[in-house]
């Protein structure tokens, strides 16, 4: 009977090591970094690109990585896998561009952006990123989340079908904001914010600054 028991024991273990699986990929130095589908990216500074890739029930097959014309698209297919998980550690020098879609998500505490970056959030992607910029531009819609931290002089920040873009912990000076049909914006600007709320679109500014703003059947909350 200790024997059945500690053959199923083994049986037991080796499924779910089997199940589980490890990859890693190189390619180019890109520029533009797409993430398309429900996996967790963390990405690393680094002068060589790797993709290191952990998949659970997840089969190597399905996560599909391509480098072209300086962009690296890495997709997750299918995402209904019950029990399913990718996790990307993704080894890179500095790019200036991001598109998260899809249910991806990330939380990036290292500086590896360029003096100008480009952020993209949509359906359902969350991404969580530390800056140290000069520009940045964000895009968020279909109920993705974006959140900026650390400091940049300028933001451009664009939300609409119920995405969000918050910028709490954000040192910025100068703002162009434009939320729409259930987009939210919450910045940080310090000297100047140029703020459009329409269709059931919602501005808070978290602090004080001169503000040039117009709205049509939207929301904008000042700061008080």
């Amino acid at each position: 009977m200790k024997h059945i028991t500690l053959l199923i024991l083994i049986l037991m273990n080796f499924s779910v090591f089997a199940q589980k699986t490890q990859e890693t990929r190189r390619f180019n130095a890109p520029d533009k970094v797409i993430v398309d589908g429900k996996m967790q990216i963390n990405f690393h500074l680094a002068e060589d690109v790797e993709l290191v890739i952990e998949s659970n029930k997840v089969s190597l097959k399905d996560i599909y990585t391509k480098y072209t014309n300086d962009e690296l698209l890495i997709r997750v297919e299918p995402l209904d896998i019950e029990g399913g998980k990718v996790v990307i550690d993704a080894y890179l020098p500095k790019f200036s561009r991001l598109t998260m879609s899809r249910g991806a998500e990330t939380d990036i505490r290292n500086d590896i952006f360029k003096d100008v970056v480009y952020l993209t959030a949509t359906s359902g992607a969350e991404l969580e990123t530390k800056l140290s910029v000069k520009s940045a531009e964000a895009k968020c819609t279909s109920g993705a989340f974006i959140e900026l931290a650390g400091e940049a002089q300028y933001l451009e920040a664009k939300a609409h079908s119920g995405g969000k873009i918050r910028t709490d912990s954000l040192a910025l000076k100068r703002a162009k904001l434009i939320a729409r049909t259930g987009g939210f914006i919450a910045a940080t600007p310090t000297e100047e914010a140029q703020v459009r709320s329409t269709f059931g679109g919602e501005i808070k500014l978290l602090k004080k600054a001169i503000i040039k703003s117009t709205t049509l059947f939207g929301e904008i909350y000042l700061y008080e």
